[in-house]
This record gives structure tokens, C-alpha cells and sequence, in this order.
């Protein structure tokens, strides 16, 4: 799958960033949006104990760089 999807991305001309980072940065916004800890840890098939423990304690600078990231995104 990386092999497909780093084509993917050298075709849509963005900036590198693998399935796993994107998962990561789904996980960030949904939860910067305040959408609950159990609608995102359904989604992600994780307990909402995990989505406490891995997003928990995001900062500032992690929640700007995802938006930078997808703000440089083009189409």
C-alpha cells in the first residue's frame, strides 16, 4: 500500500506524508474540532482510553503544523 500511495502523492504534487501520518492528522482535526473522543476512537478502532492516551496532551505547535500541512496541500 505505501508504494501506491507514495505514488498518489508524487502525482498530486504534495508534500510527502505517509498513511499513518494521515491517519494521525484525521485523528488531530477531528478532535481539534471537538468531535467526541468516541466518535473519533470508533473510527480509528481504538478504545476512547486509547485516543486519551495518544491525542490527550496534542500542543499548539503539533495542531499547526497539521493545519500548515494541509493548508500547503494543492490541487
Amino acid at each position: 500500500m505505501n508504494v501506491g500511495f507514495a505514488l498518489l502523492i508524487k502525482v498530486a504534487d504534495i508534500k510527502k506524508i505517509t498513511p499513518h501520518g494521515l491517519r494521525h492528522a484525521h485523528a488531530t482535526i477531528l478532535l481539534n474540532r471537538k468531535v467526541s473522543v468516541a466518535t473519533v476512537a470508533k473510527r480509528l478502532g481504538y478504545t476512547a482510553n486509547e485516543i486519551n492516551r495518544d491525542y490527550g496532551q496534542s500542543d499548539g505547535d503539533a495542531d499547526l503544523q497539521t493545519v500548515e500541512f494541509f493548508s500547503a496541500i494543492h490541487m
